[in-house]
C-alpha cells in the first residue's frame, strides 16, 4: 500500500469536495464529489476513527458531500421532507442491525452494518433527494454521470490493452482476487480501473451509455459544453412569455455530441461485461419502443427485472451455476 491512499483518502475529505463545492454550483459539485469519489479512491481501506465509524472509501466520498452541504449549502437540507417513499431506503439501512442481533453477533456489529449501509446507501439517497428535485435536475445528473465516464475512457482502454492493475500500480495493492478468468472475457482483458470488479464498470459505463444515446436520439443535448458550470460565463435569453431577457450559463467551448454518445456505447462493448452488454441491449431496446411504439410497458418490463431475477436467486429456482454450485459443495 502506497502513501498515496492515505492522501487520497484524506485529499478528498478536507480539500477536493470543498474545493468543488467554493467554485462550482453547489448541485454540480454535490454530484462531482459523489461520482467521481466513487469512481477514483482505493478500495477496501479503512481508517479508524470513533468506536465503530471507520473513514473508508464510502465514508470519505459521502460525508465530506454531506459536511460542504451543511457548510455551503444549508438551505437545501432544512427544506428537506420526510416521505413515505422514503421507508424502503430507511428500512434497508436499518435491516442489518438486525440480522447481527439474530445472528448472535451484538449490537456493535449491527451498529457498524448500519454505519455501512448509511455511507453507500442512505446518506448518498439524501444527498440525491434534496438536490434532484426536478427533471432539469435529473439531466444535470445524468451528464455528470456522462462526463465521468468520458474521464474513465483512457483508464479502460489502457486496461484492456495491458491488463486490469492501474488500482494497484496507483494505490499499491488489488482490489480483488478475481483470478485469471474473471480478468480475462471473449479473448481479452475486462477492465475494472479503480473499481472492485469488472461487472462493476461494465454496468456502469452501460448505464452512461445509455443516457447519452437518449440524450442524443431526443436531441436533448447536441453539443457538450468542454468547461462545468459556473466557469463558462452568462449569457441573455429571451423569456418564455417574450417579456424581457434571463440570465443563463453560456454553452462555451463545445464540441459535437453524438460521437460521444456513440464512443461510449463502443466501450460499454468493450468492457466485455456480459451484464453491462445485456443492460446497454435491453435499454436500447426499451428507449427505441419508447419512442416509437408510444408505450412506457417495455419500460415496466425493463424496471421488474432485477426484482424478478433477486426473488428467483432467493428462492434457487434459477437453473444452472446456482444449483450446481451448491451441489458441488456437498
Amino acid at each position: 500500500m502506497t502513501p498515496l491512499v492515505k492522501i487520497a483518502m484524506l485529499g478528498w475529505f478536507y480539500a477536493v469536495v470543498p474545493a468543488l463545492f467554493i467554485f462550482l454550483p453547489k448541485r454540480t459539485a454535490a454530484f462531482s464529489g459523489l461520482i467521481f469519489g466513487w469512481l477514483f479512491l482505493p478500495w477496501a481501506v479503512k481508517y479508524s476513527l470513533i468506536g465503530p465509524i471507520d473513514i473508508t472509501r464510502d465514508s470519505a466520498v459521502t460525508l465530506s458531500v454531506l459536511a460542504c452541504m451543511v457548510v455551503f449549502d444549508p438551505k437545501v437540507l432544512l427544506r428537506l421532507r420526510p416521505s413515505w417513499l422514503d421507508l424502503p431506503v430507511v428500512v434497508w439501512c436499518i435491516s442489518p442491525f438486525f440480522t447481527s442481533i439474530s445472528n448472535g453477533l451484538g449490537a456493535y456489529d449491527g451498529s457498524a452494518s448500519i454505519l455501512s449501509q448509511l455511507w453507500q446507501w442512505g446518506i448518498p439517497y439524501l444527498i440525491g433527494r434534496a438536490y434532484v428535485t426536478n427533471a432539469q435536475a435529473l439531466r444535470h445528473l445524468a451528464m455528470v454521470l456522462i462526463v465521468a465516464a468520458i474521464a474513465y475512457i483512457p483508464f479502460i482502454l489502457w486496461e484492456i490493452r495491458f491488463s486490469p492493475q492501474i488500482h494497484k500500480r496507483t494505490y499499491g495493492y488489488v482490489t480483488y482476487d478475481h483470478g485469471g478468468t474473471a480478468l480475462r472475457r471473449l479473448g481479452g482483458y475486462r477492465p475494472l480501473v479503480f473499481l472492485r470488479h469488472g461487472l462493476m464498470l461494465g454496468v456502469f459505463m452501460a448505464i452512461t451509455a445509455l443516457l447519452a444515446m437518449w440524450f442524443w436520439r431526443t436531441r436533448t443535448i447536441e453539443k457538450l459544453p468542454l468547461m462545468p458550470p459556473g466557469m463558462r460565463g452568462k449569457e441573455a435569453v429571451l423569456r418564455k412569455d417574450g417579456k424581457g431577457k434571463r440570465m443563463i450559463d453560456a454553452l462555451g467551448p463545445a464540441v459535437v455530441f453524438w460521437p460521444v454518445a456513440f464512443g461510449l456505447v463502443m466501450i460499454a462493448v468493450l468492457c466485455r461485461a456480459l451484464n453491462g452488454m445485456l443492460l446497454l441491449a435491453f435499454g436500447l431496446v426499451v428507449l427505441w419502443a419508447l419512442k416509437h411504439l408510444k408505450t412506457r410497458v417495455p419500460l415496466v418490463l425493463f424496471a421488474i427485472i432485477p426484482f424478478a431475477f433477486g426473488g428467483l436467486r432467493m428462492s434457487e429456482s434459477v437453473t444452472g451455476f446456482v444449483m450446481t454450485s451448491r451441489s458441488s459443495m456437498c
